[in-house]
């Protein structure tokens, strides 16, 4: 790609070599402290501890140390040192051996996230979690999932699957394989994948059954009656009907044409619960389902389908969004009528993202308007999206089990789920040097230098050289090039060198980190001329920043986050073209 033209450069100064920018490391006798915390750390994200994380640790439990932060700092990167090269097995080893009291404590503080939701001796905890395959998985779902997983593993039992795919017009079947392929990415783990569409012929056993038992009807009223007289709380004339009348109705609806009648449980028209004003359980309804085709044309509503597989299954908990609130007390009516054991459900609110599209109807619409790249777009919070974008499982993870179980509504921003991926990602993502919109930019008296840079701060990940010929041209960000215009001053070449910049010149002046500590105005994101790649960063808002990478970046594996140091995280989405995650 071409670079801007060249900044002149007048003036001289001495010359060095460059040196490594690492301190020495301190240490006292929190060191075991530091070590299990780190432990601990890595346990949570995948075997990889943050050396950040443990200062924050050292500094709340030992109070010694608050005056003292560089300390904390040096025992926070020599534990992560010695935790972060063993395998995951070794460290919970070590971890049960070492501090067996902080790993309890790290116990009880997960329980309390379900402290509210009792648990009936002796029977087995069964747990499900039941999306509909008519869009892509979100973050939502994701809460919906790992929450009902995360009870099931605490109390050590089951954790279903299952689709809810009742409404022909919807289940397509790329949804359903979009969701296993996005809940394994996941992490998740389940005990059995069930389909509802599956238990159609046991679905009308139980039909006839309300019917016979004189709690459901068909109602032939038009729809449009049925929906003011539920309103009104007022009965039609079909309720009143005897129930083998209802029964043989019933059994015509198989091949009735569409509209002609529902079956409706009888609940209560007048009770303040809407949901209960005698509802819907079956309509007709043609079309081609995605599993069945069109063996069956008669199908349940969410209602019913819903609490007869929680009852056939066994469902002891599960744990949903708010909305389905009111529909607990129907759902468990139902299950009476049927003599099926009933299930605890736990509503919590729904977090809504701060300006971000969830809405399955609107995403279609701007994918079909040409607004959105897909339904993978970096502005949406798919799971597919966030994976394309770089975040990890487990921060999302971790961000939807903290936002807990509770009814108070609340908005969160990108900021909060991406301190989450962050923790993670500054543990474990390798840096490489990128320079966005480059400029060339002529350095008086820059000799020649080999500047060898670590691949990551704390962690061995291995190093590159930069070799920086004598007479030195360096590539600069535009953006770095009218900062220091700006805001003339001393200046450092990450990993590498001084510059003191002036009103009409850019200097060299000298290696020393010391030199540029306490007085400079800024650290700069820089490749030698002649070397790098083109390269490209997809930002969320479509827009696309174009720039050079060193050349090892041509290396790194689709799929894998990386940081371009003094740009952000980013995931390398095909060769020389990357996704940009965050800050």
């Amino acid at each position: 790609m071409p670079v801007g033209k060249t900044l002149l450069l007048r003036a001289n100064a001495p010359s060095a070599m460059p040196k490594q920018d690492d301190a020495a490391l301190p240490s006292d006798t929190t060191a075991h402290a530091a070590f299990v915390y780190a432990l601990q750390n890595a346990q949570k994200f995948g075997g990889k501890a943050n050396p950040k994380a443990i200062v924050g640790m050292l500094m709340k439990n030992h109070p010694e140390l608050r005056d003292s932060p560089k300390d904390a700092a040096g025992l926070a990167d020599e534990a992560v040192k010695k935790v972060n090269i063993m395998s995951q097995q070794e460290q919970q080893a070590l971890l049960e051996s070492q501090d067996e009291s902080a790993l309890h404590k790290t116990e009880r503080k997960e329980r309390d996230l379900f402290s509210s939701v009792p648990v009936e001796p002796g029977v087995p905890v069964t747990t499900a979690f039941p999306p509909e395959p008519s869009k892509w998985p979100h973050i939502g779902h994701a809460k919906a999932l790992l929450i009902n997983q995360e009870f099931a593993r605490r109390n050590n039992g089951r954790f279903l699957l299952r689709f809810e795919d009742t409404n022909p017009a919807l289940a397509r079947p790329e949804f359903y394989q979009q969701h296993l392929d996005d809940y394994a990415w996941l992490g998740a783990k389940f005990d059995g994948i069930d389909y509802a569409s599956a238990h159609m012929e046991e679905f009308y056993r139980l039909a006839e059954r309300l019917i016979t038992d004189g709690n459901a009807y068909i109602c032939d009223c038009p729809a449009e009656l049925m929906r003011e007289n539920r309103m009104k709380g007022e009965a039609c004339g079909c309720r009143s009907r005897p129930a083998d009348k209802h029964l043989v109705c019933w059994k015509s609806l198989f091949s009735a044409p569409a509209g002609t009648a529902v079956l409706r449980l009888k609940v209560d028209m007048q009770a303040k619960n809407t949901t209960l004003r005698d509802p819907t359980m079956f309509r007709i309804a043609e079309g081609n389902h995605a599993r069945t085709g069109t063996q069956y044309r008669l199908w349940p509503s969410y209602d019913f389908e819903n609490a007869v597989m929680d009852g056939i299954t066994d469902v002891t908990h599960r744990f949903r969004s708010k909305e389905f609130e009111m529909r607990a007390e129907l759902q468990h009516r139902l299950q009476d009528m049927l003599s099926l054991p009933r299930t605890q459900t736990v509503e919590f609110a729904r977090f809504n993202l701060e300006g971000v599209v969830s809405s399955g109807r609107e995403i279609r619409q701007l994918v079909d308007g040409g607004k959105l790249m897909g339904w993978d777009d970096p502005q949406l919070t798919t799971l597919a999206a966030l994976r394309r974008r770089g975040f990890q499982p487990v921060a999302i993870r971790e961000f939807c089990l903290a936002t807990g179980i509770s009814k108070a509504e609340s908005t969160l921003t990108w900021d909060d789920l991406m301190v989450h991926n962050r923790r993670f990602l500054d543990a474990t993502a390798p840096r490489y040097f990128f320079v966005p919109d480059p400029v060339v930019v002529q350095v008086s008296a820059l000799p020649a230098l080999t500047a060898t840079v670590r691949r990551h701060p704390e962690n061995d990940m291995g190093s590159r050289t930069f070799v920086v010929k004598e007479g030195g041209k360096v590539l600069l960000a535009r953006a770095d090039v009218a900062r220091m215009k700006q805001h003339p001053g001393l200046y450092r070449l990450m990993g590498c060198c001084n510059l003191q910049v002036t009103a009409d010149a850019v200097t060299f002046a000298g290696t020393a980190l010391d030199d540029y500590r306490g007085q400079g105005k800024g650290v700069l994101q820089w490749l030698p001329v002649g070397v790098g790649e083109d390269i490209e960063v997809l930002m969320p808002d479509h827009d696309i920043i174009a720039g050079m990478a060193e050349p090892e970046s041509l290396s790194i594996p689709v799929g894998q986050v990386v940081q371009f140091e003094r740009f952000g995280f980013v995931r390398c989405d095909a060769r020389s073209r990357f996704w940009f995650t965050h800050k």
